[in-house]
């Protein structure tokens, strides 16, 4: 696995122990809006999760900055949250959530209504936003997750 840039939070470096691999922080590295602050929060809200829920939430991280470099990463509404700031604010840019809850991991998309789905991995009946439940590491890795992403990154709204 090769090391990582997120934009405001830090890089990604893979480590030796299982249950942490891939969620250490290189604070050095930081960028963007928020800094130190940033990684901090999100180093917390790692250090806050089981090892298993931490391996799965590294592996989502790691398919969202395939699909979007350029995301920013923060800690919103007590999830990971990643939006695209050339698009938008917080929700209009909004691209994806991880969030864990009660034990399960679940890739969260605000305007999630509007992407095409043809693996038919969406779940959900709100009004906008729906989810894929993430079991394992490797579901994360599916070429049909890092596509999600990636159609949630180009999402166009109409003008005003």
């Amino acid at each position: 696995m090769s090391p990582m840039a997120v934009r405001g939070v830090g890089r990604v470096r893979p480590r030796d122990d299982h249950a942490s691999r891939a969620c250490e922080l290189q604070p050095d590295l930081l960028r963007g809006a928020g800094g130190n602050a940033a990684a901090a929060e999100v180093a917390a809200h790692l250090d806050r999760l089981e090892p298993g829920e931490r391996e799965i939430v590294a592996a989502l991280r790691n398919a969202v900055r395939r699909a979007v470099p350029d995301a920013e990463e923060t800690i919103a509404w007590g999830t990971l949250s990643y939006h695209t700031p050339w698009i938008g604010g917080r929700v209009k840019g909004a691209l994806c959530q991880v969030s864990v809850r009660r034990g399960e991991v679940r890739l969260e998309f605000i305007h999630g209504v509007r992407l095409a789905d043809p693996a038919d991995l969406l779940q959900g009946s709100r009004k906008s936003k729906r989810y894929v439940p993430i079991l394992a590491p490797a579901e994360a890795r599916r070429p049909a997750i890092v596509a999600l992403v990636r159609a949630a990154s180009e999402v166009e709204f109409p003008a005003p």
